[in-house]
C-alpha cells in the first residue's frame, strides 16, 4: 500500500508493486521513476542499486529532453511473479 502516492496516476501490479517501463523505469506518469523494492518487491541491494543507476540515467534523459530508450541496451531485472 502506497500513501505517499494518493492523488496521483500512477498504475499498480496486481501485487502492488508499481508499473513500470522494464527498459527505464518510467511510470505511468512521465516524470516519476521508481525502482528496488518498489518495483520488484522484495529482492536483492545488487538489483535494487542497478535499478537506481537505470532510473537516474532515464531521470537525465528525461530532464535533458533526449528519448528514453534510444541507445540503451537493457531489461532491469524485471521478474515474473
Amino acid at each position: 500500500n502506497h500513501d505517499a502516492d494518493k492523488g496521483t496516476d500512477l498504475l499498480l501490479e496486481s501485487w502492488g508493486t508499481y508499473t513500470v517501463n522494464p527498459r527505464t523505469l518510467q511510470t505511468s506518469v512521465d516524470w516519476i521513476f521508481a525502482g528496488g523494492d518498489d518495483v520488484l518487491g522484495p529482492q536483492t541491494a545488487a538489483k535494487a542499486v542497478y535499478q537506481g543507476k537505470v532510473a537516474a540515467e532515464s531521470m537525465l534523459c528525461y530532464m535533458e529532453g533526449r528519448d528514453l530508450e534510444e541507445g540503451r541496451d537493457l531489461t532491469c531485472y524485471m521478474v515474473d511473479w
